[in-house]
């Protein structure tokens, strides 16, 4: 009996040994395990920040060269009337300056979304007003390609609500424009209904289609599914992108076609019913020259400085240029401005710094920031500056940020350079075709203006000369122009 005793408690010690060492093993496998698992997600960081890094360093590069190529493709093309030979030629350089800002725009918007980098904004939006403008806008664009666009909303939808307005439009551009993109004949319809605080956006078109082995790839970057409108320019990032903002909302995109019958798109968001938001009365001044403002002009490249020198001549302001933050501080200490537009990348110190230092000093200055790298803007240093402008420059968005800031009180009539002082001409149109042309000024969409003089040209509403005439400004990018032409002067 103690013999048998003994081997049984011999196995079992034997038993509780293989056991621990097993434990002990696989212990160690798991702790293996993390370690990799941890480099893994170490190097994935690493070269996640290494792309971002790299992303960001090649927009620079781009952003740099194409800022000083547009800024004068602008100034030549504003300079020259539409019937000079040259003046295509610079408009040429102009929107292809654009087209590849978008395509740098979009790389880097997937990026930040990717790496989590992008964060959303929530503000009450008047939501049937942006309705209203995309319905506008693409039913302008189908028209151009003998499209037909069928546009409802529910009558339960909220005038306000709550969320991104930057966002939500971007989602829905991307989504009708591919409908658009993609259709050579037919129907894009598109259709907003709510209900318990969910919007329902349904986009849907008589395109080329998607083959249901496909509908998944359409979201993942850079992919160009190979149809009969592979031919069609893009990146591949518009859905992408679409897709990752439709998540960061909190929302769901989800889509069904078939190959040679059309897609339908539908997004749903919460998007809650708010209050009208209050409006306060603007302050208002009295318009005033430029030539009454001093600014100073912060840029390490003379081929930057210049530019803005030469936008900024023809308004009368008294510019002054520095290359780098010291001799900016003496200028400073020394004259005292009223502006400053301040680049953000430079040597040794850089932009933020100076801004900062403004700020300690008590400086008056308003600062407008400028940067090749739109993203490289750090909420901490809001207190610093008042404005921020990506590179390259718009022309009428630099005037307009400097007529803010500066209170000039411009308006249509005196925002434009002062040795065009003449009287101005103005064409005389129906009520609702102006405040149309009205609508589609204030989004900026320059192909919808254009469309729809012609439209109002061959419905013999305008001369052949009042078509020229109106079209000039738009050519020259300049809505101010076309706004003050068109005017409050209505058509019996």
């Amino acid at each position: 009996m103690l013999l048998g005793f003994a081997l049984y408690y011999w196995h079992q010690i034997k038993q509780i040994k293989i056991d621990m060492l097993a434990k002990t093993n696989e212990l160690n496998s798991y702790k293996k395990q993390q370690q990799v698992a941890k480099a893994t997600h170490l190097s994935a960081e690493a070269a996640n920040a290494a792309k971002i890094k790299y992303l960001s360093g090649i927009s620079h590069e781009l952003r740099t060269p194409l800022n000083v190529i547009m800024g004068y493709a602008q100034l030549l093309e504003n300079k020259t009337a539409t019937d000079d030979p040259n003046h295509h030629s610079f408009q040429l350089i102009r929107t292809n300056c654009e087209h590849l800002t978008h395509l740098i725009e979009g790389i880097l918007e997937f990026s930040a979304i990717e790496s989590g980098k992008l964060r959303v904004q929530s503000d009450v939006l008047d939501l049937k007003q942006l309705l209203n403008h995309m319905g506008h806008m693409f039913s302008l664009q189908a028209t151009q390609k003998n499209l037909q666009f069928k546009y409802h909303i529910n009558e339960n939808l909220p005038q306000f609500v709550k969320t991104d307005p930057k966002r939500l439009k971007q989602i829905l551009i991307n989504l009708l424009s591919n409908a658009i993109k993609f259709t050579a004949k037919g129907c894009v319809s598109f259709d907003v209904s709510y209900r318990y605080q969910i919007a329902t956006f349904v986009i849907k078109d008589t395109g080329c289609g998607i083959a249901s082995s496909d509908t998944e790839r359409i979201f993942q970057p850079f992919e160009r599914i190979q149809t009969t409108a592979s031919n069609i320019p893009g990146t591949g990032l518009g859905l992408t992108i679409a897709n990752l903002l439709v998540e960061l909302l909190g929302g769901e995109l989800k889509v069904k076609s078939e190959l040679g019958q059309g897609s339908e798109f539908t997004l749903k968001l919460m998007l809650s019913a708010q209050n009208p938001p209050t409006t306060s009365d603007e302050f208002k001044v009295t318009p005033e020259d430029g030539n009454h403002h001093k600014i100073l002009i912060v840029d390490d490249i003379e081929e930057h400085r210049t530019l803005i020198q030469n936008i900024l001549q023809p308004y009368g302001f008294k510019t002054w240029v520095a290359k780098d933050v010291s001799s900016a501080k003496k200028m400073i200490e020394k004259h005292g401005f009223d502006l400053m537009l301040l680049d953000v990348a430079m040597p040794n110190e850089n932009g933020w710094a100076l801004a900062q230092w403004c700020t300690e000093q008590n400086h008056p200055c308003k600062i407008c920031m400028i940067s090749a790298n739109p993203r490289d803007i750090d909420p901490q240093r809001h207190p610093h500056h008042q404005a921020y402008i990506a590179k390259p420059i718009q022309i009428n968005q630099l005037l307009t940020v400097i007529n803010q800031l500066l209170k000039l009180g411009w308006d249509d009539q005196n925002s434009q350079p002062l040795e065009t002082s003449q009287p101005k001409p103005v064409v005389r149109i129906k009520r609702k075709d102006r405040l149309a042309l009205t609508e589609l000024v204030e989004i900026g969409h320059l192909n919808g203006i254009e469309t729809y003089l012609n439209t109002m040209y061959e419905n013999h509403l305008i001369s052949d000369t009042e078509l020229k005439q109106l079209l000039k400004p738009i050519k020259q990018l300049n809505l101010t122009q076309f706004t003050t032409i068109i005017g409050n002067h209505d058509k019996k």
